[in-house]
């Protein structure tokens, strides 16, 4: 699967996807109908893109959304350097509440005032102003897999 494969699914509204975007996901054998169903409903309930609530579901491939996502919206990836470095001192410069509701997830410093971010959706630009507010630093976004994100949070 390339990234032009699935670019209809970023940033698509559910109630505008077309019966045509849905039976190509059926056709190649990505998706059952009952998958494509389950994400719908976990957007339209969750918010987020629906690419990402495939990945959820297991349809697309997390590495391939996140490569995606990083060109979409100009923003580097996240390494796995960054995590490997994490630190206590680092997660608490974020508040849990917007830790956990934006999906931002502090990684490193870059500046006395700047702080390096991996985020997993970033379909909502205005979850980086929210972290910059209550944070009090310059948010710089990296994109990261869901699976770093959930790597992450066990440690």
């Amino acid at each position: 699967m390339t990234l032009s494969t699935f670019r209809w699914l970023i940033d698509v509204n559910p109630e505008r996807m077309t019966q045509q975007n849905i039976e190509t996901l059926l056709a190649a054998g990505f998706a059952t109908q009952a998958m494509l169903d389950r994400a719908i409903r976990s957007r339209v309930s969750n918010g987020g893109s629906l690419a990402v609530h495939l990945v959820l579901q297991g349809v697309l491939p997390d590495a391939l959304v996140a490569r995606w996502f990083a060109r979409r919206y100009q923003m580097p990836l996240a390494l796995d350097a960054d995590l490997d470095r994490l630190s206590a001192e680092i997660a608490r410069l974020l508040p849990d509440e917007v830790v956990y509701e934006a999906g931002l997830l502090p990684l490193r410093r870059w500046t006395e005032r700047s702080l390096v971010v991996g985020w997993v959706d970033p379909t909502e630009p205005g979850r980086v102003e929210e972290a910059e507010f209550f944070s009090g630093y310059t948010i710089l976004p990296h994109v990261m897999t869901a699976f770093q994100m959930a790597t992450a949070f066990e440690r």
